[in-house]
């Protein structure tokens, strides 16, 4: 037991020394970046023991529910077979016919467009302030 404390003040003792000595020969911002991650692991430590916390509650609380005993069971749906009657063959000439004409309402009428101004390094044939009609 003693061979213990002594081993582990020892460890200690020398654990201080190394870091006094390291410590003074850091410059200021090796310093500041290895007190920046002190900190950072320091804050951490809180909100992962939270982590863990949550963690084992929701696994406790899905072990409670599988131990739980199953709910009576059910009668089995009975099957439900559906028997279709047979479709009569169409006629032969059923599937001949071409496809219905257009009515005169349904064709495309001419259309006619109005391109106003034009591109600045224009071709010459209207200026860039004047209207052209367009038929294709």
């Amino acid at each position: 037991m003693k061979a213990r404390i002594v081993g582990i003040s020892l460890g200690l003792i020398a654990f201080v020394v190394l870091s006094v000595l390291v410590v003074q020969r850091l410059s200021a911002e090796a310093m500041a970046v290895f007190v920046g991650v002190v900190a950072g692991v320091a804050a951490s430590i809180p909100t992962s023991l939270i982590v863990v916390w949550f963690a084992l509650r929701t696994a406790n609380a899905r072990a409670e529910t599988v131990s739980r005993p199953a709910p009576e069971a059910r009668p089995p749906e009975p099957r439900i077979v559906l028997v279709t009657p047979s479709v009569a063959p169409a006629p032969p000439a059923y599937g001949l016919a071409g496809p219905p004409a257009l009515p005169v309402y349904a064709q495309p009428a001419t259309r006619l467009f109005t391109v106003i101004g034009g591109s600045s390094t224009g071709t010459g044939e209207a200026s860039e302030n004047q209207e052209m009609i367009w038929q294709p």
